[in-house]
């Protein structure tokens, strides 16, 4: 799928980017525009770009604007399960925080505050560069992307509502014989 990033979450205005991912295993790369990522978008010689979700080699999760480095989980995310995953952008845009299973797991305060004005970004991979080895191998779920900052509690609230559910007791039944 392919949406604006200029206008979604790389825009200068507040968003945020909520997932569910579950990545078993795969090596990631340090260099934000080389690494496999949940979404982004790379523009070569320029730093309007961004990225969300960017595996880094040691397995930790991180989001960018621009070419820096960005916010990075304080854990290797390549556990085998599934975690809730949150990048708030405030309204300066200098700020990014990272949510992982509901709780705020790293800040980034000062960061680049480059307006995204790439046009495009695909949901799975990060478009663009001159290695194209975005793609990221995963399961990606419930990607949601909001024009607003989310609190911590909102995204607590997402993350609980998945433990919240019931499973409804089935209309009809088929018995094989």
């Amino acid at each position: 799928a392919n949406l604006n990033l200029a206008t979604t979450g790389g825009g200068s205005s507040p968003a945020t980017i909520e997932f569910w991912l579950n990545v078993p295993n795969q090596t990631g790369n340090n260099t934000a525009w080389r690494a496999p990522a949940v979404m982004g978008t790379e523009v070569g010689g320029c730093c309007n770009d961004g990225r969300f979700g960017y595996l880094r080699a040691d397995g930790t999760l991180a989001g960018s604007i621009g070419n820096d480095t960005g916010v990075v989980s304080t854990f290797d995310v390549r556990d085998t399960g599934w975690h809730h995953v949150a990048f708030v952008r405030d309204a300066t845009g200098a700020n990014i925080d990272l949510y992982i299973d509901g709780a705020l797991d790293s800040s980034l305060v000062g960061g680049n505050t480059t307006t995204v004005t790439s046009n495009w970004a695909e949901i799975g991979r990060q478009i663009g560069g001159t290695q194209n080895a975005g793609r990221i191998v995963a399961d990606i779920d419930e990607l949601a992307i909001f024009n607003q900052a989310l609190t911590g509690q909102q995204i607590q609230a997402h993350f609980d509502a998945a433990f919240q559910q019931t499973v409804p007791e089935p209309s009809t039944w088929l018995l094989f014989a």
